[in-house]
């Protein structure tokens, strides 16, 4: 399927066995301005014995609900259960695919995102674009994200220990190398870069089993040397995902920062209630 000349945004969505949050995540897509100028691709993926989900039905029915909001739905079964940098590196290298037979010859921005989204600026698309069509030596961005008020009303001790990981991250991107202020590190659930960088360092490590976010941002920040202001962060392109894997470590007594270990191997925190 052919991209619209007009997109400037493609927001990449890996879904394996989200059907449970893949309607609020849409309809809060729905939400954003300018649904000509973005569009959704969501890679519906699962392995091995295990089941199918609803997810093709929701996407038919936000289809038929949003009929000018873009969605393309992929969908691969394989043999076994890949790592994450696989599965992101098959998604953006359909949409690169795509770009080159759309005879797209212009800069996209390809943005990578969750497919648990509980709210996002409405505004976000168009912010991402400005700012690469404003800043042409800016490859990549990071944007804001945070759980909803209501969680942390819930889960009081959550919202102090990311409002302080929130606060650190922030003092540890203001170090400086020699002069040059740090790049910051890419987040899955939240960044953005040029079609152009993508191809440039190769995709993805398909191996990644944890932290491609980080390591392709890495990639980035290598094949600049290092430069400063290659990677930048947007406050105006903010979202607030689902908590669902911290609040499950925290209850545990397992610290956030660990939050991410066993991301390969445990599928059961994507079924958990918070109710």
């Amino acid at each position: 399927e052919k991209i619209d000349p007009r997109v400037d945004v493609i927001i990449t969505i890996p879904a394996g066995l989200e059907g449970k949050n893949l309607e609020k995540t849409i309809r809060n897509y729905a939400k954003l301005k300018n649904r000509h100028k973005f569009e959704l691709v969501i890679f519906e993926n699962h392995y091995g014995d295990n089941k199918r989900d609803n997810t093709p039905d929701i996407i038919d029915r936000m289809r038929r609900e949003f009929p000018d909001l873009k969605i393309v739905h992929l969908y691969k079964k394989f043999d076994e259960k890949q790592p994450i940098g696989s599965i992101r590196k098959y998604l953006v290298d359909a949409v690169m695919l795509r770009k080159q037979k759309s005879e797209i010859h212009k800069s996209l921005s390809i943005v990578s995102n969750d497919a648990d989204l509980e709210d996002i600026s409405p505004d976000y698309a168009d912010a991402v674009a400005e700012h690469f069509a404003e800043h042409q030596e800016s490859d990549a961005i990071v944007g804001k994200w945070d759980y909803t008020k209501e969680v942390y009303k819930k889960f009081p001790l959550l919202h102090t220990a990311q409002r302080a990981w929130h606060y650190f991250d922030r003092v540890d991107s203001t170090k400086n190398i020699d002069g040059v202020i740090e790049n910051p590190g890419l987040i899955g659930r939240n960044s953005a870069f040029r079609s152009g960088a993508y191809v440039a360092i190769g995709g993805y490590n398909p191996q990644a089993q944890l932290a491609e976010d980080l390591e392709i941002g890495w990639m980035i920040d290598n094949a600049r040397n290092s430069r400063g202001q290659r990677i930048n962060y947007l406050n105006g392109a903010w979202l607030k995902s689902n908590p669902r894997r911290a609040v499950v470590k925290m209850l545990s007594e397992t610290p956030l920062v660990q939050q991410y270990g066993d991301f390969h191997v445990n599928e059961e925190i994507r079924n958990k209630d918070l109710n």
